[in-house]
């Protein structure tokens, strides 16, 4: 393949995912005062520069909220929100240790990185980056990890043991939404369809028949938030399986992560209103970086 076809086939893909996310959650209305977050404190709002988020995570070390973003990565906690390290448009990220993240995109003019950046990793809370695999050739959208490595969507459904060295997926759907754990090999993604579960590290995929349909994803352990394109929050397990509704609904949500556990959980939604949360399912409340959340 020449270099003019390589990168043509490069933007081809990261298009067609992108195009298939825009289509999930673009259609947003005005809210009602049904979806609006519970009266209580002021919601923290996000700086001008974030630009749109494209992912939400906790580091579980600092307990700081991760916004992976058009503008770079930033770190909310008790001090406010501010960006860290390098201009990168983070597409797809993801927390793999206290401190230690890895995420693909296409770096900002001025930084030192290929385009698209392939599979980089930070190993000092977003500071710095290095790329492992893939420079110049692949734009994840998704990314999770499992026990047998590190699983990406492209254009083509990738996985890699070694973070260097990638194999192809015969999956064919375009995701939306990825989540897995380094606990097991059970992941679960979603397209603008349905949901799909994976028992063996994303190498072969089942529909989940019984679930919430399309949703964004997190997972904490054994539990999984899912929250459809109405904004409403469903829990179930890793395996796809065991879903019921929460009633806490977040309209217009784009992003979603949770900490904590099955018995005190806590959930963090970018939606049209701001940032909000929902703790041990209960309804959504403006989230505010005091340190709290």
């Amino acid at each position: 393949m020449t270099e003019l076809r390589r990168r043509a086939a490069v933007a081809a893909g990261a298009a067609a995912a992108a195009a298939v996310a825009a289509a999930w959650w673009s259609p947003i209305g005005e809210l009602g005062d049904a979806d609006r977050p519970a009266p209580g404190r002021a919601e923290t709002p996000l700086p001008p520069d974030v630009g749109h988020v494209h992912a939400l995570a906790t580091d579980p070390g600092s307990g700081a909220l991760l916004i992976a973003s058009h503008g770079g990565l930033y770190r909310a906690d008790a001090r406010g929100i501010q960006r860290i390290g390098l201009a990168i448009d983070l597409m797809g990220f993801t927390v793999t240790g206290p401190g230690r993240y890895l995420a693909s995109g296409h770096p900002q003019p001025g930084t030192d990185l290929p385009q698209p950046v392939g599979l980089i990793e930070s190993r000092d809370e977003g500071r710095t980056w290095r790329v492992l695999s893939r420079g110049g050739e692949s734009d994840f959208h998704v990314l999770a990890t499992t026990r047998r490595g590190v699983l990406g969507y492209d254009g083509t459904w990738r996985t890699s043991r070694d973070l260097r060295r990638w194999s192809i997926s015969t999956a064919s759907f375009a995701p939306i939404s990825l989540v897995g754990s380094e606990r097991d090999d059970r992941v679960l993604a979603s397209d603008e369809r349905s949901l799909w579960a994976s028992e063996d590290g994303g190498r072969s995929w089942q529909a989940v028949t019984q679930g919430p349909g399309p949703a964004l994803l997190a997972r904490v352990g054994e539990a999984v938030v899912a929250v459809t394109a109405d904004g409403a929050m469903h829990l179930g397990r890793g395996s796809g399986t065991g879903w019921t509704p929460s009633g806490a609904r977040a309209a217009g949500p784009v992003a979603v992560t949770a900490w904590g556990s099955v018995e005190d959980l806590t959930v963090v939604v970018l939606a049209q209103g701001g940032l909000v949360v929902s703790r041990d399912g209960g309804a959504f409340e403006p989230w505010v970086a005091d340190g709290t959340a």
